[in-house]
């Protein structure tokens, strides 16, 4: 285990968008959904506006469903358990 892995499991947020690349003018490849599992193996990415897109494993019921960057914005914390 890394420093940087750690999980949200039951996502409480708003659907936001999973990207192919870690900067707001990349392709949306997906949307986190209610009650999904993410999972982060990497140290956030600080774009040039400076905002932390974070690298994500989506999960659906222990199947993953989705891998991308993620700006959460202030909705990080939006979990029913975070851990690591």
């Amino acid at each position: 285990m890394t420093e940087f892995e750690a999980a949200c499991v039951g996502w409480l947020g708003p659907a936001l968008p999973i990207h192919n690349a870690g900067h707001v003018d990349s392709q949306v490849i997906g949307h986190l959904q209610k009650g999904d599992q993410i999972d982060f193996f990497h140290e956030e990415l600080v774009d040039e506006a400076g905002n932390d897109w974070f690298f994500i494993t989506q999960r659906r019921q222990g199947t993953v469903v989705g891998v991308g960057w993620v700006f959460f914005g202030d909705d990080l914390d939006k979990c029913e358990m975070f851990a690591g």
